[in-house]
Order: structure tokens, then sequence, then C-alpha cells
């Protein structure tokens, strides 16, 4: 029977929901954590290409596709439902200035304060090699209703969407460090 395991199989494999973090410094390998996830996470680089069309070929030629558009996500479903976690997950939350409403979160501008430098996922194989997907200028683009229900607890889950830098549009803003090969 024909398979692709090999030794190396078992070290390639990654293992468990990961850990979401903000501001995650790839050289030490720490972040803020968001705290208990329920669901685990989903990454999609946001790639969309387009085949472009000639008169004449029989159907998509290598060389002719083009990349439209590099918008990346990182959907997390957070437990944790702490006044840090959701002034993150809501674009253009704030924390009230109110005297008395130190806990009250409020709407606001989304401004450059309402990007996080980054949102990583790090997840682990067996042996405790990190794998990271990192996206970059992260904004939270989108919030799922929220259900309270009878009996369990609410899941917040939030797209962060990666936004290019305009002062370097060539670097695409995710990131993957893949577990070292041969480990």
């Amino acid at each position: 029977m024909r398979s692709g395991v090999s030794e190396g199989t078992p070290q390639a494999i990654v293992f468990g929901p990961g850990e979401v973090l903000v501001n995650y410094s790839v050289e030490y390998g720490t972040g803020t954590s968001l705290g208990a996830t329920l669901g685990g996470a989903t990454f999609n680089p946001g790639i969309t290409l387009r085949n472009v069309e000639v008169d004449g070929l029989p159907g998509p030629t290598k060389g002719l596709v083009h990349k439209d558009e590099v918008a990346p996500s990182l959907v997390v479903r957070l437990k944790e439902m702490t006044q840090d976690n959701l002034t993150k997950a809501i674009a253009g939350a704030v924390q009230s200035s109110q005297s008395g409403e130190d806990n009250h979160i409020i709407g606001g501008a989304i401004d450059d304060a309402s990007y996080l430098e980054n949102v990583a996922l790090v997840a682990e194989n067996q042996a405790g090699e990190e794998m990271v997907v990192i996206i970059y200028n992260a904004l939270a683009t989108a919030v799922a209703a929220v259900n309270f229900p009878d009996k369990g607890e609410p899941v917040l889950e939030v797209t962060f969407t990666g936004h290019f830098d305009l002062a370097d549009l060539e670097s695409e803003p995710w990131r993957i460090i893949a577990i070292p090969e041969g480990s």
C-alpha cells in the first residue's frame, strides 16, 4: 500500500489548537495571549489569483497567472471575554474615559491604534517544536454574533485580517515559520 508516511512524519504533524498571541516577537517567541479558545483557529493566506485570458489559449497557462489580492486572515474563537480581548476584537472599540466607567467599552474611530502589530497562532509538534502563523497590521474585521446559551458559555469568533504597510507594499502581511526539516 502506498503512503506518504516517512520517518519524518511524526515531527511534521502539529497537534492541538495552539495559542493565539498578539504582538508576537519572532526573536523572543513571546506575545500577549488572548487566552482560552474553543474550536481552534483558521488561517487563510487570502491570496486571489486570476488567469490572464488571451485568445487562442486552451486554458490556464503557466506564466499567465496574476495575483490580484492578498488579504490574509486568522479566525479565532475566544472563550475569555476580558476587557483587553474585547477592545482587540472589535475594531474601533476603546475603554471609556468617563469617570466611574473603567470597565466600559465603547465604540470609537478606526485609527492606527485599532491595528495590532500582529496576531500569531503558535502550535507545536510532539517534540514541542513550534510552528507559527503570523498576520501583520492586524485589524479585527469581523465579529460573529455572540450567543449566550442557557447551558454553556459564549464564544467570541473574531476574524483578524492582515493589512499592507504603506511604507512597504512589497511585503505581504503574513508569514509562516515552519518546523525545521529533520527536527
